[in-house]
């Protein structure tokens, strides 16, 4: 009913005494109560009294009134004021003489029913019966309500005297009095907003934990009426709601005007919201449209209740809303996913971890504590990234979210999952107050994981905490590097990347962090094959092959990967909790059970097994060697200063090496032993390959020969028979010893270096001076156990050479600062045409 309708019926009713549309059908309605009086007495024959038959009746019947349908009383028989009864009285004699009186209707409070003069004898006469409706005065409320009917009548009596008989008229009076039970309806409202939020869009509650409101918030205020019988008076007692709220706005509203009701309400920007309510019962929502609503706002509602037209009651009730400021303080730490298994970086995604402290509020909300509130949330739900290639003295801008370049149509940094970390407890204090006036903190503030994962690339702190965001950047390497040209284009790439609250709190657009992300060049994984074969260099099959990368972390200067970059983490922010959930690791080097934690490679042996060829496609670089440069470096390193390091020591301190950027530091070498088994169930042989700079952009072969029926690749020398000449067998493998005629020649002092590596030249070894002339039984037996034969056959005197050359190959005589000097004049004329083909390539593709 609204406002004006209403104004409309009070007018009418200030003509009238009873409400609109009450049914006076009474002889259909329910009896409610019924009181019936008879005084007087019969016939009375005595020697000294002689009465004459009288008796005088009063009856009251009181009965439910309606409006339309409904009853017009409480399903307790009571009365609110306003309320109305049918009502029916009957008066009559029995005998009695010819006077008869019946007084008119009575009532308390007078204007009840229609009252008649003072019932006295002698004074008003009213019918025998009366019949209508009563209404309680909507102003009533104290005292009681009742109806009265009276009746006169007289009876001849006669006394017995010394005189004789007296006779005379006596009054009989009978008065029958019904009350109509009152009470009030002490209407009073609850209003409340906990536990009734919208939910936006994407998923998030559109409030804070500790119960304030960001401007563009739904403050949604629930309200419930509370009187008696109040589901039950549906149609007769009616409530209306006068709401003041300025400056909030008012977005929607739902009164539900049935004794039961199901509502959902839609507002654009959230979820749909459904709540069951009662009779008088609904939700409003309100809107701070503006940061100019800032401060704690009162909002008022004045319930006023109606019995059917007049009112009979008024209860005032408020609700106070806080609305605050929204300055999210954000730490994060930019990291490669190294978890994701590529070759290179390139490949792998780009980690965000996050650390939320809270939104800060500032002097000018009034009405709330200045500090960082850890109890107020933050929503991600944007980012804005350029992208930047060096080449390597100018920078190229390669894509982003604003700009053009010939590859932004190929490529796009796209978000690709959030991650909550459940609870981190800091094992360090963190560099940053979060402290607020204790007051402002509930003390029993429940623990929760404080991150949440939403729709369409979102994600929202509920509280203070830590949580990870990871964004892949699709075709990235093929920009950095030419893949059809195979050459680089650049010689890293490094991202510039915002995360944003977009549209959000009352501003287009909050920025939360400003992150920079130089790829690593490094590889970090790369395959290592073992292949057994027979004596004709065919796979052979019968031999079961095992092989277990080994790091060699007990090299000095060498630390797990992991470890590293734990350390890391914590030199460059002092937060122990980023280290946690990027690493697993706690700050003794433990691992730690972190929900989607270890995105860098833990430190493990990595093993497979097979027959005839196995491959571990992916090793990993899980180790970080700072042993391999030779010069010393400032300890007062920029972090922030890219620099070429290369030819530099790194200290084996932590002060030496961690002001070194993340991604420099991985470039460290990561020493293993390659441990390889092989068993063809007669012999057993595992043979260790120390790999002090493990090199991950090469993959690894190992070939193993375990026949015993191989053919020796040696031959006496033509030019000198007191020689044997060797030629490496790539079939067979190195010889790790040999016997001649059953003398073994074995280890370094016997057997020259040549027979052990993988020599291209003939390799010489002189004949023992009692065999010469004789055959020469020859066996060689590989690192594998496997063996070969050749039998020479025995010479004459005449035949023996006296020039007997030097037993290596002329390779093998240079000495150390020869061959190092050979290797560097190499590598600089290989730089040289490296850019100079890097240069032509260039020219052309401009």
């Amino acid at each position: 009913m609204t406002s004006i309708t209403i104004f409309i019926v009070l007018l009418i009713l200030e003509t009238l005494t009873i409400p609109l549309n009450i049914n006076n059908s009474y002889a259909d309605n329910i009896l409610l109560f019924t009181v019936h009086q008879v005084v007087g007495s019969g016939d009375v024959n005595t020697e000294n009294l002689i009465k004459e038959r009288c008796f005088v009746h009063s009856k009251i019947d009181v009965y439910s009134a309606h409006h339309g349908p409904f009853h017009i009383n409480n399903p307790d028989k009571t009365f609110y004021p306003g309320d109305a009864f049918d009502y029916q009285t009957q008066t009559w004699k029995d005998g009695c003489g010819n006077f008869w009186q019946p007084c008119p209707i009575q009532s308390t409070p007078n204007n009840t029913v229609p009252n008649g003069g003072p019932c006295i004898k002698g004074g008003a006469v009213g019918p025998d019966s009366d019949a209508g409706t009563g209404v309680i005065d909507p102003g009533y409320t104290v005292g009681a309500v009742s109806l009265s009917k009276q009746a006169f009548a007289e009876q001849r009596v006669c006394h017995k005297t010394d005189d004789g008989w007296n006779c005379d008229w006596v009054t009989v009076t009978a008065r029958a009095t019904q009350g109509i039970p009152m009470r009030l309806p002490n209407l009073i409202v609850d209003m409340w907003t906990v536990g009734e939020e919208f939910t936006e869009d994407d998923g998030y509650t559109s409030r804070n934990l500790d119960e304030s409101y960001y401007v563009w918030d739904a403050i949604n205020v629930v309200h419930n009426p509370h009187y008696l019988f109040k589901n039950e008076r549906v149609g007769t007692i009616f409530i209306e709601y006068e709401k003041i709220h300025d400056p909030l706005v008012l977005e929607d509203e739902f009164f539900c005007d049935a004794a039961f009701c199901v509502n959902t309400m839609e507002i654009p920007g959230f979820e749909p919201w459904t709540k069951e309510f009662d009779y008088g019962g609904g939700n409003t929502v309100f809107n701070a449209t503006s940061l100019d609503d800032i401060g704690e706002h009162e909002i008022k509602y004045i319930a006023r209740l109606y019995n059917i037209a007049p009112q009979i009651d008024e209860f005032t009730q408020n609700i106070d809303e806080l609305v605050v400021e929204y300055f999210p303080i954000y730490e994060s730490y930019v990291y490669p996913v190294l978890s994701d298994d590529e070759k290179l970086a390139f490949d792998d995604r780009i980690g965000y971890a996050l650390h939320y402290f809270g939104s800060e509020s500032t002097d000018a909300n009034p009405d709330d504590e200045v500090g960082i509130h850890e109890d107020r949330r933050s929503k991600i739900n944007d980012y804005f990234y350029s992208t930047w290639g060096a080449d390597p003295w100018e920078y190229d801008f390669i894509d982003g979210t604003v700009g053009f370049s010939e590859f932004s149509n190929e490529i796009d940094l796209v978000w690709d999952e959030a991650h909550d970390v459940g609870i981190i407890t800091n094992e360090i204090p963190v560099g940053k107050s979060t402290e607020i006036a204790n007051d402002l903190i509930p003390t029993e503030f429940p623990v929760i994981v404080p991150y949440e994962v939403g729709k369409d690339g979102t994600a929202n702190f509920l509280k203070a905490g830590y949580s990870k965001i990871k964004f892949d950047y699709p075709g990235l390497l093929d920009v950095v590097l030419d893949p059809v040209q195979k050459i680089p284009r650049y010689e890293n790439a490094t991202v510039f990347n915002t995360l944003e609250s977009s549209e959000f709190a009352g501003h287009d657009v909050t920025f939360l962090t400003f992150d920079e992300y130089m790829y690593p060049e490094s590889f970090f994984h790369n395959t290592v094959n073992v292949t057994a074969v027979d004596s004709n260099g065919a796979q052979d099959n019968s031999v079961h092959i095992s092989i277990e990368m080994i790091p060699r972390e007990e090299i000095e200067g060498t630390l797990p990967l992991n470890q590293y970059v734990h350390n890391k983490i914590v030199f460059d922010t002092d937060d122990d909790g980023f280290a946690q959930i990027i690493t697993g690791l706690d700050m003794d080097g433990n691992d730690i059970v972190i929900v989607n934690g270890h995105d860098i490679y833990p430190l493990d042996n990595l093993t497979i097994e097979g027959n005839g060829k196995i491959s571990l496609e992916k090793t990993r670089r899980v180790l970080s060697s700072f042993t391999q440069y030779d010069t010393t470096i400032d300890q007062t390193f920029d972090p922030n200063e890219i620099i070429d390091i290369s030819g530099k020591y790194l200290l084996d301190t932590e002060d030496g090496v961690l002001p070194i950027p993340l991604t420099t530091g991985m470039d460290a070498l990561s020493p293993y032993i390659i441990s390889i088994t092989a068993d063809n169930g007669d012999i057993e042989t595992t043979n260790e390959f120390d790999h002090t700079w493990y090199n991950f952009s090469i993959d690894y072969s190992y070939q193993l020969n375990m026949d015993d029926d191989n053919v020796l690749n040696i031959e006496r020398d033509s030019g000198n028979m007191k020689v044997l000449k060797y030629f490496y067998d790539e079939n067979f493998g190195t010889i790790e010893s040999l016997s001649i005629n059953g003398e073994i020649f074995v280890g370094e002092e016997d057997l020259p270096e040549c027979f052990r590596i993988k020599s291209t030249g003939a390799c010489y070894l002189p004949v023992p001076e009692d065999h010469q002339l004789a055959e020469l039984n020859i066996v060689g037996t590989n690192t594998w156990g496997g063996t070969s034969i050749k039998i020479s056959p025995a010479i004459t005197p005449e035949m023996l050479n006296p020039v007997v050359p030097d037993s290596i190959d002329s390779i093998f005589n240079l000495n150390m600062f020869d061959f190092v000097l050979i290797l560097l004049v190499l590598m600089i004329v290989a730089y040289i045409l490296y850019r100079i083909v890097r240069w032509y390539f260039k020219t052309v593709r401009e």
